[in-house]
């Protein structure tokens, strides 16, 4: 695991200890307020154990499967709209300082727009490329993520075939809903 730390030594030039200190009070409220899941939108509270209520298998299969992304292709495609596309986004630019780019995929995103011309100049970025594409959403209905999945998912089977694609194409979403 990485250790995160907090350095404030170029804050400290705008901010005073007092200022900061006399935040706590307001700090330590908030941080009970979430702990008891008593505060505004407290049924959004999903992340707030998630590292520590997360099974180690699920880290190894997550570990796995990078690794296999990365042995399988040049070119990744992350599929999401709304929070699964701002959420991959985020994480990757949060990432990007640490990871290692000339050995992983270039990451392109679909199905954040309609629009046409968008996707066919991805489908012609994709040309010649080895690919592999990520679908993300929480409920698996989500009606442009879908109709980009499937603009993707034929372009993959002309690719490689039902069974060739189906092994270069990752489903995120609610194990309840899939």
């Amino acid at each position: 695991m990485m250790d995160i730390s907090f350095n404030d030594d170029y804050a400290k030039e705008f901010v005073s200890n007092s200022e900061i200190g006399s935040l706590q009070e307001n700090v330590d409220h908030l941080h009970a307020d979430l702990e008891k899941k008593t505060g505004h939108g407290n049924d959004y509270l999903g992340w707030l154990h998630l590292p520590s209520r997360t099974p180690s298998s699920l880290f190894d299969s997550i570990l796995s499967t990078q690794n296999e992304i990365i042995r399988k292709c040049d070119a990744f495609v992350c599929i999401g709209i709304g929070g699964s596309y701002l959420g991959a986004r985020a994480a990757i630019t949060f990432l990007s300082s640490v990871a290692n780019k000339e050995d992983t995929p270039e990451i392109y995103f679909a199905g954040h727009t309609m629009c046409s011309d968008y996707h066919a100049e991805l489908l012609r970025s994709l040309e010649g490329r080895e690919v592999c594409i990520n679908l993300i959403s929480k409920s698996g209905t989500t009606l442009e993520s879908a109709i980009v999945f499937r603009l993707l998912r034929n372009f993959m089977e002309k690719k490689y075939g039902k069974e060739g694609a189906s092994r270069r194409i990752i489903v995120t979403t609610d194990p309840k809903k899939a």
